[in-house]
């Protein structure tokens, strides 16, 4: 049952995804359609003017007439300014409805045009038009379309979900519209038909885009209350537009057969509203939230709002609306209005880390310069023909003249402006290069953890405007954060998700939005952060690991961090994780010397102890089984007195045992008492060869093993203890015999060191050998491999050897045998070094 239970769940669940994916395809379908409207009306108003063809000149619609306003081909008696009055006898109001009037004439081109107050009437001229002619009169129109589509593409797709991006989208589809329609306007008139559409599609892409405009406005960057559930309002900002462009022509043209005329006159009329409504609404929520996000946003709608819309306004619209002609040509204006859905693409997907502040004040300072300018030289050129040359100002060297005067004061009067801009609405900015230069050269001369840790978290966020900070410092699984009153992380930071970002190099720091976060766990973490009062992270990477993070909270005055903030503190981070580095280095190192200094009696007490009690449990070792020995002997004289033959045996046992304690006690007394030696004269070779001549008549020499002797010391002296060399050369070949318990072969050769003015010994025997880990071990005091060795004999060797000056080393191959090289220097007492 609850297998079918979730086979049914799942079906369901698929069923529904199935769906969503369905209606996706359909809104991405219908969006791609509609993105497609403004070309398709290019493509039918470019089929229509390549039948009729190209007139050379552009106009503009009015509700007097059709005002002429560029001549770009002589084809026609036409000039800038002219009054076209009829077409084919048909006045301007019957053109203009002619789509609606249904006028039935075929078109023959006949037009009426008004040149200071006389009429003139004429067939047009047209000319074939080429594509390229076609795309250098329309590219501009054709390209600001697209640039708008493509504005208005990128917010619908990149936009957070609670940005009305869909409005922002079909704004601009209309808009391109109203842009692409305008291209029927400047290949001359076409037929009324086509003028008659023109100027619809004009009339409705104005009151819909507008519309959508005001709903938009309404909506971004907050949704205003009044839209909330309020369909009556919703419904009014679309009707009234129409309404009352309808209405006011109805009323305005009375009895007159002019509806089309007075409805292309009053059609502009609630743009005006529009305008000052976007403004006061901008305005007025920018001075009352305290958002910081929504200020930077608005801050773009204002600024480009003002640049975009000025020109507009004032040179296009508001003359057409009370002349019935605008001052500058319509694509002019375009120029100018494609900063607004710049300024809100920017609002919409970049007001987080832009430098906007810094953005304003460089666009108010060149638009007042670029004013300035132009003002100047129009007044110096007025001034210089009304008083002085008249037109002989205009000459080559007077425009060179006040191109040097304009370069040598461009900078300064930049510069001055900015300044005043700066006093005038950014009174607080900081200076961020002095900042810098001051705490970097503070940050690297702090040692002391405790001192940087107070910079961090109380000097640097004072001066750079911070409301807070914090540092977290990772030392493997173990974590510290000061203050140490704070408290936050959901989970431990050594297993962070936050942290793991971090650890990228390529990742320089994180502002914390967790609805942007892909990984729920750093979106908890995230959240957690901005609980505790932080928002921006910085990472403090060490040369060799990751050391922590430094955590800072919001800027004061409700102020975004810029890209200029970011950079100078991730500078500054930088800065900080080499001297984080130096000071846990160092606090390190304080805490070894305290606890060396703390624990150094006791560890040299239980050295020494440990040492006393090896050697005791080793010098146990070696005398009990001797007393043992000898004890059981004793015993056995006194219970078997009559056996002389026995005693005997048993006394030899106890004497060989006495030998050995005694042996033993030497060793310790000879460890335990450092001798110097007593120098004389000797040769080392015949030294050795007396040495093994005793040795190989004595009973502990093992006659299979063969000794041989090699090479030559020289015959030059070297000054040496011989009791002590003697005891070193017998314990070795001693060691080397033993090794070889069945048989082998030792050889000791000898060679002269003249460069060091020395003598090596080579003692080299076929022995089985031992591992290497075992031959690091054999000058250790009580090491031994052997069962009832004391482990002295080496570590005495060295001892004297040593105090020859000399050097004694050990090397063996384990199944090969062992070699020990030994280095004596002819004049210990001169001081001269060794080999190794």
């Amino acid at each position: 049952m609850l297998v079918r239970s979730s086979k049914f769940l799942s079906g369901k669940r698929s069923k529904t995804v199935s769906e969503h994916e369905q209606r996706q395809f359909l809104v991405k379908l219908a969006v791609f359609v509609f993105a497609l409207l403004p070309f398709l009306w290019a493509g039918f108003i470019t089929l229509q003017v390549h039948q009729r063809g190209d007139a050379g000149f552009s106009y503009e619609l009015g509700w007097k007439s059709f005002k002429i306003m560029r001549v770009y081909r002589r084809l026609n008696p036409v000039y800038e300014g002219d009054d076209i009055k009829f077409i084919d006898h048909h006045t301007i109001n019957e053109v203009l409805g002619s789509c609606i009037n249904r006028l039935k004439k075929p078109y023959k081109g006949l037009v009426t045009i008004e040149r200071k107050g006389k009429q003139l009437s004429f067939r047009l001229l047209y000319r074939s038009l080429s594509w390229r002619g076609y795309l250098k009169v329309c590219w501009p129109f054709i390209f600001l379309a697209l640039f708008l589509m493509v504005i208005g593409l990128v917010v619908y797709t990149r936009a957070f979900s609670d940005q009305p991006s869909g409005l922002f989208l079909a704004c601009h589809i209309i808009f391109a519209i109203n842009i692409i329609n305008d291209i029927g306007l400047h290949f001359g008139v076409q037929s009324p038909y086509l003028v008659s559409l023109i100027f619809i599609i004009a009339t409705l892409s104005n009151w819909l885009g507008f519309s959508l405009w005001t709903h938009f406005v309404f909506r971004f960057p907050t949704e205003h209350q009044i839209l909330k559930g309020n369909t009556f309002v919703l419904s009014a900002i679309y009707l009234l537009p129409p309404l009352v462009s309808i209405l006011g022509a109805f009323y305005f043209a009375g009895a007159e057969a002019g509806f089309f005329a007075w409805l292309q006159r009053i059609r502009f009329w609630h743009i005006p509203p529009v305008i000052a409504l976007t403004a006061y609404r901008n305005w007025i929520t920018f001075k009352r939230t305290k958002d910081p996000y929504i200020k930077n946003q608005l801050k773009w709608l204002l600024l480009g709002g003002i640049i975009g819309i000025a020109p507009y306004f004032f040179f296009y619209l508001i003359p057409h609306l009370f002349w019935g002609y605008s001052i500058i040509r319509f694509e002019t204006t375009l120029t100018f209005a494609a900063l607004i859905p710049i300024s809100f693409l920017l609002a919409i997907l970049r007001y987080r880390l832009m430098q906007i502040d810094e953005i304003i004040t460089a666009s108010l300072t060149y638009v007042l310069l670029l004013a300035g300018l132009f003002m100047t030289y129009a007044g110096t050129v007025l001034v210089m023909k009304k008083t002085l040359w008249g037109n002989g100002i205009l000459t080559e060297g007077s425009f060179v003249t006040y191109l040097v005067i304009i370069a040598l004061l461009f900078d300064p009067a930049k510069n001055r402006i900015k300044l005043l801009i700066d006093k005038a609405f950014f009174k607080d900015r900081l200076n961020y290069r002095d900042l810098l230069h001051h705490y970097s050269q503070k940050v690297a001369a702090t040692l002391r953890l405790s001192d940087l840790v107070d910079l961090l978290i109380k000097k640097i966020p004072e001066d750079f405007r911070v409301s807070r900070a914090c540092v977290m410092i990772l030392e493997g699984r173990r974590s510290r954060l000061y203050p140490k009153y704070l408290r936050f992380g959901i989970a431990p930071w050594s297993q962070s998700a936050l942290v793991e970002v971090l650890k990228n190099e390529e990742t320089n720091y994180i502002i914390c939005e967790p609805e942007k976060a892909a990984d729920p766990r750093l979106a908890m973490e995230m959240e957690e952060i901005i609980h505790a009062g932080y928002l921006l992270v910085l990472p403090l990477r060490g040369s060799k690991s990751f050391l922590g993070m430094y955590f800072l909270g919001p800027k004061l005055g409700e102020s975004l961090y810029t890209l200029a903030d970011i950079q100078v503190l991730t500078t500054l981070a930088l800065h900080v994780s080499f001297a984080m580095e130096n000071a846990l280095m160092y606090e390190s190192l304080q805490n070894s010397k305290q606890q060396l200094q703390e624990i150094y009696p006791q560890l040299l007490q239980s050295e020494q102890m440990a040492r006393i009690g090896e050697m005791a449990s080793i010098v146990v070792h070696e005398i009990r089984n001797p007393l043992g020995i000898i004890r059981s002997s004793a015993q056995y004289l006194v219970e078997d007195l009559n056996s002389i033959e026995s005693s005997k045996e048993v006394l030899e046992f106890i004497i060989e045992e006495t030998d050995r304690l005694n042996q033993v006690v030497n060793n310790l007394l000879d460890l335990a008492r450092v001798k110097s030696p007593s120098f004389s004269e000797l040769y080392i070779d015949e030294l050795v060869t007396q040495i093994l001549d005793k040795w190989e008549k004595s009973s502990k020499h093992n006659p299979a093993v063969i000794i041989t002797q090699t090479g030559s010391p020289g015959r030059r002296p070297i000054y040496a203890d011989e009791r002590q060399l003697r005891q070193v050369f017998l314990n070795l070949i001693q060691n080397s015999e033993e090794a070889m318990s069945e048989g082998g072969r030792l050889n000791i050769d000898f060679s002269e060191d003249r460069k060091n003015d020395g003598i090596t010994v080579t003692v080299f025997d076929t022995g089985m050998g031992i591992a290497e880990d075992i031959a690091r071990n054999v000058f250790k005091k009580f090491f031994t491999t052997k069962q009832n060795g004391l482990g002295l004999g080496l570590a005495i060797c060295q001892q004297i050897i040593e105090a020859h000056k000399g050097k004694i080393g050990f090397n063996s191959i384990p199944g090969q045998g062992s070699t020990v090289t030994v280095w004596l220097p002819r004049k210990p007492h001169s001081g001269v070094g060794g080999l190794w």
